[in-house]
């Protein structure tokens, strides 16, 4: 789940979608009284973590069953020329699961059973992963403070990670 700047909510739906079948989906719900739900995307293959990029014009989807990270147009977005890319792509394990932003742009994605998390820049280059020594499925990851807190999922963990988010 992503939340926008003005309140609206993101949230995929993945379960069914694989590679082969890429009919995942992302959602929107703008706020007020009378929003109603819209699909963003699909044909997504198993779309997991969500993130809004910090302008607000794109949501950032991990496809776990492609190993990547795509961007698509935000719901609110106005920009014919705002097409969906891949901004990012992952080796190892399964693919992007839970993701989150850093204040100056750089992501912070959990690698699914490659039991690490990586770090891109903002044009999506990577930066450099941290190995989780107490499993391989390392599942969603937060940053509150200056503390990255990662979930590892096969032994019911959670590490922290002390960051510089400037």
């Amino acid at each position: 789940v992503a939340i926008d700047r003005e309140g609206g909510i993101y949230f995929t739906e993945p379960y069914g979608s694989n590679a082969l079948k890429p009919d995942g989906r992302l959602f929107s719900l703008p706020p007020g009284p009378d929003a109603r739900l819209q699909v963003v995307a699909d044909a997504l293959a198993f779309p997991n973590g969500v993130v809004v990029t910090p302008s607000g014009a794109n949501v950032w989807v991990g496809e776990y069953a492609r190993k990547r990270i795509t961007s698509l147009p935000a719901a609110t977005s106005r920009d014919d020329f705002d097409v969906p890319y891949v901004v990012a792509s992952t080796t190892g394990g399964v693919g992007p699961d839970g993701m989150t932003l850093l204040p100056d742009g750089r992501l912070v994605a959990a690698n699914f059973n490659a039991g690490e998390v990586i770090a891109f820049d903002p044009q999506g280059r990577p930066l450099g992963s941290v190995r989780i020594p107490g499993g391989p499925m390392t599942t969603n990851v937060v940053l509150r403070g200056e503390w990255l807190y990662v979930t590892e999922a096969s032994r019911g963990e959670i590490w922290r990670i002390r960051v510089d988010a400037r």
